[in-house]
């Protein structure tokens, strides 16, 4: 009887280590995750707040793109040396005589 008793203490003793090896594998990965977690939203903050200054940079640099364009005008155009040019000059795309064409095609 001694040997069924040593068996079933020997069971119970490798269980007992084998669910205290699992309680803390998971309490550390409990922690693990939980830390990764907070991490990640502190990191998604800190590009939230990246992503809202450089849009403020864009609009204030938009804004001054505006403001310059708008204060050329003729006279800045006249002191700097340009001419209002009356003759208008068009330019049309002329057929080419290289291109390939079907041979029923004639033109």
């Amino acid at each position: 009887m001694k040997k069924i008793v040593t068996k079933t203490y020997n069971l119970e003793r490798k269980l007992f280590y084998v669910a205290i090896s699992s309680v803390a594998m998971l309490s550390f990965a409990y922690v693990y995750f939980v830390s990764a977690a907070v991490a990640h939203v502190v990191v998604r903050k800190e590009l939230s707040q990246e992503i809202t200054n450089t849009q403020t940079h864009i609009s204030d640099l938009e804004s001054a793109y505006i403001i310059a364009k708008d204060s050329v005008g003729i006279d800045v155009a006249n002191a700097r040396g340009f001419e209002k040019n009356e003759e208008k000059v068009f330019v049309t795309k002329v057929s080419s005589n290289m291109a390939l064409s079907l041979k029923n095609e004639t033109e």
